[in-house]
């Protein structure tokens, strides 16, 4: 069996990728599907439940937060909202000031580049991970 084949199976038995169940179109490499694709990743690194952070997603995707300026536009206060509503009771200060923390380098960064595509930053390691 080779790797593609061992992939197929994989996926057969234990479901599609996350990227999808969100409606993140991570295949088609636009700017706006990759940092979806991260906001993502954000939630899903936090000490939570898998359901909370796919629960949480689809909250910042109604009030349409998906954007880094969305993301400083919302605020501390409605991100905590938006994190409560998706289940992150014990971690939604964190990473409310998490989220804004990114969300403010990566507008900085992307203003910085003549494209302001997220494809073509070079993220370095700037927040306390603490």
């Amino acid at each position: 069996m080779n790797k593609k084949e061992a992939l197929a199976r994989l996926m057969e038995k234990w479901g599609g990728r996350f990227s999808s169940e969100l409606g993140i179109d991570i295949e088609s490499a636009r700017s706006p599907e990759i940092f979806k694709w991260f906001l993502a990743s954000v939630l899903f690194g936090t000490r939570i439940r898998q359901d909370a952070a796919m629960q949480t997603y689809p909250e910042l995707d109604k009030r349409n937060v998906l954007t880094p300026g969305a993301i400083l536009e919302t605020g501390w206060e409605g991100l905590v909202e938006i994190l409560d509503a998706g289940g992150y009771a014990r971690y939604d200060f964190k990473t409310a000031t998490k989220l804004l923390e990114i969300a403010e380098m990566l507008d900085k960064k992307s203003a910085a580049t003549s494209t302001g595509s997220m494809k073509r930053l070079k993220i370095r390691k700037t927040w306390n991970q603490s």
